[in-house]
């Protein structure tokens, strides 16, 4: 491993944001910034994408939309933005540490697992009038699933996952 890959491994990362959809054939994905992070994202010149448990640093080319689609230097195709979806997007700490998540949306950037395999990250929370459904990225498209008090097995709330016992089938939905 290089000394530049190693160090970025040490450093300590805030989860900021998750990549939704591609949209166009221009690379473009969208993106949910957590409220908290709006500014300082804007601002950043890199931002780090978590790939196989490692932090790339990605270079960002544009914003367009309000904020809500963003372009990475060297993603230049739809094909390479549709592997980006439900990828979580992060700043090191001494960058970003000391603002706070909004509390507003639980769960937002948490990763579900269905029991010990990994469905993908919350992209966003929907308050339905009997349960709150997660939009989460999972194999290139976005899903709802149900955060039904009976489904979930375990909330980590340090480590961002919650552990889920979710009927068969609900992820071909």
């Amino acid at each position: 491993m290089g000394t530049k890959k190693k160090l970025v491994q040490e450093l300590s990362f805030i989860k900021v944001a998750s990549l939704g959809k591609s949209f166009g054939t221009a690379g473009f994905n969208r993106v949910k910034v957590y409220e908290s992070f709006e500014k300082l994202c804007k601002k950043q010149d890199f931002l780090f994408l978590k790939l196989d448990d490692t932090y790339v640093p990605f270079r960002v080319m544009q914003w367009k939309q309000g904020d809500s689609m963003i372009r990475f230097d060297d993603i230049i195709s739809q094909d390479q933005g549709d592997r980006l979806n439900g990828v979580g997007v992060f700043l090191p700490n001494d960058t970003a540490g000391h603002l706070e998540v909004n509390n507003e949306m639980p769960f937002v950037g948490f990763t579900i697992l269905n029991l010990e395999e990994k469905v993908g990250d919350i992209i966003e929370i929907y308050e339905m009038p009997q349960q709150l459904l997660a939009l989460v990225g999972y194999e290139g498209k976005e899903i709802y699933i149900p955060l039904h008090e009976d489904l979930i097995v375990e909330v980590n709330d340090e480590e961002e996952y919650l552990v889920m016992d979710l009927p068969e089938g609900i992820l071909e939905l």
